[in-house]
């Protein structure tokens, strides 16, 4: 997605203190790609979830089905 910025190598992997707190300071930088790939996406998750978003409607779509099922009880 472009959004994440690669600190170390692996997941065993202690990053470098020094190089993470450069990584860190750097990445509140609203110029840098990662940024504004990360503030795109929240965009499009803002967007999903507004009455009449992609998600909001799926939502209503999962309701209304659930709804319209019968439950049957045996005795």
């Amino acid at each position: 997605m472009g959004a994440a910025i690669k600190v170390c190598e692996g997941v065993g992997t202690v990053p470098n203190a020094t190089k993470l707190a450069r990584i860190l300071a750097d990445s509140v930088n609203t110029a840098r790609p990662e940024r504004i790939q990360a503030m795109k996406l929240r965009q499009y998750a803002v967007d999903a979830v507004r009455e009449g978003g992609s998600s909001n409607k799926a939502l209503d779509m999962l309701v209304e089905k659930l709804s319209s099922l019968r439950l049957y009880t045996s005795y």
